[in-house]
């Protein structure tokens, strides 16, 4: 695991997760706050059960653009430094080497989202919301599937493609999860085959707002589907399988 720490220490100097990641806390403690003021339609937003869908919406948003950012250079930043090498004659596989490198990515990806949830954890306290912070650990891993996906689709992208080509699709799967059901709704309405065309990439784009509502449902007390759960825990196994197929040309 040299390799995977390695890669992890040197993502901890990185400033983007510091940047995105400081504005997202004080955008949290500002709404926290009682001098913020969010509405809706006109309507105040005061109401825990009201805020907690807010604060999960920004978390889990935040938490998938920090996995893209995080993971978009890490493999060909290694090959780019034309050390692979090195690598070899140590004895370690192609394929545990870029599992390594995607596991920093997921790693760091998931440290980045721990920090949020304790935001999330001392507003919970602050309500008076004890129920909920005892559940904020499985709420975390489900808001967790989507970072996943994202940090090891970047991961898997970037072996075979430019960052840049695999920031732009990673970002279409951000957008079209995050979006998914109003994406949904907009395919069906538009026809044609523009329609048709929306639909079919919507069937192999996760639903990872639902990941969101999940995770809210969860610390509401609410019941959550075992199903949708699986179907994150396996989109992240069968995307964890092209580490193994796809291969990279050595430095």
């Amino acid at each position: 695991m040299e390799i995977m720490m390695t890669a992890v220490k040197e993502k901890l100097r990185r400033k983007e997760l510091y940047i995105i990641g400081g504005i997202a806390v004080l955008l949290l403690f500002f709404l926290s706050s009682g001098e913020s003021s969010l509405s809706i339609n006109g309507e105040m937003i005061t109401d825990f059960t009201m805020m907690l869908p807010v604060f999960l919406t920004i978390i889990h948003f935040v938490s998938c653009v920090l996995a893209i950012v995080l993971s978009i250079g890490t493999i060909g930043k290694e090959y780019e430094r034309k050390t692979s090498h090195l690598i070899w004659i140590r004895g370690v596989s192609q394929f545990q080497y870029h599992g390594q490198l995607a596991l920093s990515n997921l790693m760091i990806s998931l440290m980045a989202q721990f920090v949020f949830f304790v935001v999330l954890g001392i507003y919970c306290i602050g309500q008076g919301q004890m129920q909920c912070f005892f559940r904020m650990i499985p709420a975390y891993l489900i808001t967790g599937i989507s970072t996943a996906i994202l940090s090891l689709l970047t991961s898997v992208l970037s072996i075979v493609m430019p960052a840049f080509a695999a920031g732009v699709i990673s970002t279409v799967v951000l957008v079209g999860g995050v979006f998914h059901s109003l994406l949904g709704i907009a395919a069906g309405t538009v026809g044609g085959a523009g329609g048709k065309a929306l639909k079919y990439l919507l069937s192999v784009i996760p639903d990872l707002n639902n990941n969101a509502k999940m995770s809210t449902d969860f610390l509401l007390g609410k019941q959550v589907s075992v199903h949708d759960i699986l179907v994150g825990v396996l989109t992240i196994y069968l995307i964890s399988w092209f580490l193994v197929i796809l291969k990279k040309k050595e430095a």
